[in-house]
């Protein structure tokens, strides 16, 4: 904020003392409003893509809220505002004109307030269907945000799809910190080409992009012994032939090809080595060289119905497959930021909304 005196009548004008107090008192607060704003919608726009991952990983979660957190001094309390919400099918609508709730006008979601009143995770029965409220905290612990999700008359989420869940949220609260903290001064993370963009492509990958870290992370602590499991197979269920050429055919696309090498499981197994876990640590998928794998990659991830890798209890497996799933979001994303480049970048979907089939994660 400038101000200046050059429109000040007098011969020789200065600002008093009092007058640059109620100055800096205005930037401050202007300041302290600017920075509420910009967190709210850069954390409204990474929860987009957190919720559409939930849904995939979780097809037994039927629906979610986002709300925000607001004060209000005539309530002397807070209010919360509904900012999105998703149906069983995982369709997700951002409101423009949020939904205002009250604690004395929705007894029934008495839940949601006691979630931000404690900042904490709370569970209970609201209208038949049981629900779970999840904080999301600033730097001091304070509840800002929640995360409301119902499974219905489930009493609990089958063990696989509750961890995928818990997994999810907690990427979403690290990615609240990290935008909180950029907010504050600290320096941007730029890990991946497409975040290098622009601001609005950065904020949209956000979340594929921790996802991706943390997935590299997991497979980099993978011993080749636990690859062996992979390499002892001489006829492996189709469904583990799947998931290692998808990940091969982002290394070596001229071999993942319809009757290439990668067709036959005994070629794949040769690159089960050290080397790929040194590639899989380090693949960009949003680097302009690895789009032209989406078509191969997808139209292999199809072919693995849903439940298939939990049910064979492959854990190499497991996790190359989550790895794959997460590089086709953002592989994908960039195509369509490649085709709309003419288009405003805010057009183009999170990457969470981006996929294509609707497969569904184990």
């Amino acid at each position: 904020m400038g101000i200046d005196t050059l429109n000040d009548p007098q011969e020789k004008s200065i600002f008093i003392t009092h007058e640059i107090s109620f100055f800096q008192g205005v930037a401050k607060a202007f300041s302290s409003a600017f920075q509420y704003v910009d967190i709210r919608r850069k954390t409204l726009r990474i929860a987009e893509s957190a919720v559409s991952w939930i849904h995939r990983r979780s097809p037994h979660v039927q629906e979610i809220s986002v709300y925000i957190v607001e004060p209000d001094d005539k309530l002397e309390d807070f209010i919360l505002r509904r900012m999105l919400t998703t149906d069983k099918a995982g369709n997700i609508e951002t409101h423009d004109h949020p939904t205002k709730l009250e604690r004395k006008e929705n007894l029934f979601r008495d839940y949601l307030f006691r979630c931000v009143d404690n900042s904490e995770t709370i569970t209970a029965d609201a209208y038949g269907h049981r629900h779970t409220a999840f904080p999301l905290r600033d730097s001091e612990g304070h509840c800002v945000a929640l995360v409301d999700i119902s499974i219905g008359d489930l009493k609990h989420l089958p063990s696989h799809e509750n961890k995928e869940v818990q997994r999810m949220l907690k990427l979403l609260q690290y990615a609240h910190k990290e935008v909180s903290l950029e907010t504050e001064g600290k320096e941007q993370k730029v890990v991946l080409e497409a975040e290098k963009n622009s601001e609005e492509s950065r904020i949209d990958i956000m979340f594929d992009r921790i996802m991706l870290t943390d997935l590299r992370e997991t497979v980099g602590k993978l011993n080749l012994r636990a690859f062996a499991e992979l390499k002892s197979y001489k006829d492996p269920p189709k469904v583990i032939h799947d998931i290692l050429a998808s990940v091969l055919s982002l290394f070596y696309q001229d071999k993942s090809e319809v009757g290439g090498e990668l067709e036959e499981y005994n070629n794949c197994k040769q690159y089960v080595n050290q080397d790929l876990i040194k590639k899989i640590e380090e693949f960009d998928p949003t680097a302009l060289e690895a789009i032209g794998a989406v078509n191969r990659v997808a139209a292999r991830l199809k072919e693995v119905p849903h439940g298939a890798v939990a049910k064979h209890g492959s854990l190499p497996a497991q996790h190359l497959y989550n790895w794959a799933f997460v590089c086709l979001s953002l592989l994908e994303h960039t195509s369509k930021m490649k085709m709309n480049q003419k288009q405003p970048l805010a057009d183009t979907p999170p990457p969470g909304s981006a996929m294509s089939g609707g497969i569904t994660e184990q």
